[in-house]
């Protein structure tokens, strides 16, 4: 049995569904049940592990779309700086910047910036390589190089038009190449994968799910890059499909229909293919149970687990302040933190 979780991206700053991963997985590792985390976003701004490892996943707990088709592995930045310097033509100028945060090397028209990400062990995570101060090419690095991205255009308009992913060798696994805001991939083998979307099916298909496996849905669809949810229903095998919701899950609208939340729109005019949705209280899920029925849908199947728990209790030591109240989330429009100061105001007006 493996339990895989179904994400788009992940960042310094992640909301609730990351973070309920996290909590999953230090669950599922208590309980001696694998865990896999799928990541389908492009992540090159920093090393994917940076950011994985922070939230606290294991290397071997992460699939990243982009490089599952090539032999380098999720692991921490250990390339120096030195491996970096004996790759480079003589004749450059090194100048270091920032403190030692980046470092140039200069030859005539052309420059190369290397990104320090640990000043003490000297080790770099990305490179950029300018022509005339024009950005050409964005390398990436853990402890190798595993991807160049290519631009094209003047100095104040570049665009991307191709990137290559490669092994562990350093061999070109594929490349993917843009034109007119399409994508396409080409393999070195000449196999062309000719979207994102049926990139992501190839990878669920290899991953070959099997009877007893677990695949929780939790972010899908990258806007008009990828349907990862009409694939995954298409590609689960034998695995289990279950939803977690984590935000309120519907807008009523004056003709007395409903709108869904975005992010689950799709499996919720779908709810017959889901083996099961998650609730975090009995209210969310009898809401939803008897919504589903009113607007024609089957009886789903649901459950309630709480998306964290508390180990103990703790309690003031004193009285506690009549009237008060704290809250806690990220600084984000769709949190309506504006609307909660506007009911803060009037609940002060009735209980002063």
């Amino acid at each position: 049995m493996t339990v895989y979780n179904i994400n788009l991206g992940i960042g310094w700053s992640n909301s609730g569904i990351e973070y309920a991963q996290a909590y999953r997985a230090k669950i599922l590792q208590r309980l001696g049940i694998p865990a896999k985390f799928i990541f389908s976003n492009i992540l090159l701004a920093n090393n994917l592990e940076t950011l994985t490892s922070h939230l606290g996943l294991t290397d071997d707990q992460v699939i990243w779309l982009y490089n599952f088709f090539t032999d380098v592995k999720i692991a921490p930045t250990t390339y120096r700086l030195g491996q970096f310097e004996r790759r480079l033509a003589p004749g450059f100028t090194k100048t270091v910047l920032d403190d030692g945060q980046r470092v140039q090397y200069t030859a005539g028209q052309l420059t190369a910036e290397a990104r320090v990400v640990d000043r003490q062990q000297g080790t770099i995570d990305r490179v950029l390589y300018f022509h005339q101060g024009k950005l050409i090419q964005d390398d990436s690095y853990s402890y190798v190089r595993y991807a160049s991205t290519y631009y094209y255009g003047r100095k104040d308009q570049n665009y991307i038009v191709a990137r290559d992913f490669y092994n562990e060798d350093g061999s070109r696994a594929y490349t993917q190449h843009f034109n007119n805001g399409r994508e396409s991939f080409e393999f070195s083998d000449h196999q062309v994968v000719c979207s994102k979307d049926d990139l992501y099916r190839e990878m669920l298909r290899r991953l070959r799910f099997q009877k007893g496996d677990v695949i929780m849905m939790d972010r899908l669809d990258e806007d008009q890059q990828l349907a990862n949810g009409e694939l995954i229903l298409e590609n689960h095998g034998p695995a289990k499909l279950v939803v977690p919701i984590h935000a309120d899950h519907y807008v009523p609208t004056d003709d007395g229909n409903i709108l869904w939340n975005e992010y689950y729109d799709y499996q919720f005019n779908h709810s017959a293919a889901i083996d099961c949705f998650l609730f975090s209280t009995d209210q969310q899920r009898s809401r939803f149970v008897t919504q589903q029925l009113e607007f024609d849908h089957c009886r789903p199947q649901t459950a309630v687990i709480p998306v964290g728990s508390l180990a103990t209790l703790r309690h003031p030591r004193g009285s506690r302040r009549p009237f008060s109240l704290i809250t806690a989330s990220r600084l984000a429009p769709e949190k309506h933190l504006d609307w909660l100061i506007q009911a803060v105001v009037l609940a002060r007006r009735a209980h002063a």
